[in-house]
């Protein structure tokens, strides 16, 4: 089929448009039921048989990837209730690869179209892009960890500039792991929080929650202080 102007098909125009009015039609539906999306509704509809909610449990992940609209936490967490911590912490990196999988999926489909509109949206990413210059890996970790992006629409924008998907899944992984390993654990010592676990993973929690803000906060003084320099 001949495409116009070197540009997608009449055909792949459609197909991508389809598929926005189906994703929009998806996250329509997760916004109006999303106060039914608790923990405790998750864990109802899980099995808890390991050999049965494993798998259910990536499906989750991978609807929360498709969403942009549940919170991971939820699923880290039921994660830490349903399983043995070792468990429950692979189950939730695996998942964690999954959640950034889809809409990456998605934005490669979708195209640099995608791209364009999120820099325009959010003018972190297009700073931290020049990050990929030197390395696709260190850029997908600074845009994760560094950017204050949401996770969802920074995978789908990550799709869209064609970012390699081993290098997607390292910056959401080591992005994320500090989430994915002190929820379950804090679920499970939540009857105690006076246990060593309970408060290690508490203040690991809440410092990785504070580093992206402290560093941007750092940068800027600095910025600030050069910027005061060279007008001397």
């Amino acid at each position: 089929m001949k495409k116009e102007g070197g540009g997608a098909s009449r055909a792949e125009k459609i197909m991508r448009a389809v598929g926005v009015i189906l994703w929009i039609g998806l996250i329509g539906i997760f916004l109006l039921n999303r106060d039914r999306i608790t923990v405790e509704s998750i864990l109802e509809k899980t099995p808890r048989n390991p050999w049965e909610a494993v798998p259910l449990m990536l499906v989750f992940f991978g609807i929360k990837g498709m969403s942009m609209v549940m919170y991971a936490g939820i699923l880290y967490t039921v994660s830490g209730l349903l399983f043995s911590a070792p468990l429950a912490i692979a189950v939730n990196l695996l998942g964690t690869a999954v959640m950034v999988t889809v809409p990456w999926l998605c934005g490669r489909f979708v195209g640099g179209d995608a791209a364009a509109r999120f820099d325009a949206k959010y003018p972190a990413a297009a700073r931290l892009a020049a990050f990929r210059e030197k390395n696709d890996w260190l850029f997908s970790l600074g845009v994760r960890t560094l950017g204050g992006l949401p996770s969802d629409p920074l995978s789908l924008y990550l799709g869209a500039v064609k970012l390699d998907w081993p290098a997607l899944v390292f910056g959401g992984v080591v992005g994320y792991l500090p989430k994915a390993v002190t929820l379950p654990l804090m679920a499970q010592h939540a009857d105690d929080p006076t246990s060593p676990v309970f408060v290690i993973s508490s203040a690991v929690a809440a410092l990785f929650a504070c580093a992206p803000a402290i560093f941007l906060l750092v940068m800027r003084i600095r910025k600030g202080r050069e910027k005061r320099k060279s007008g001397k």
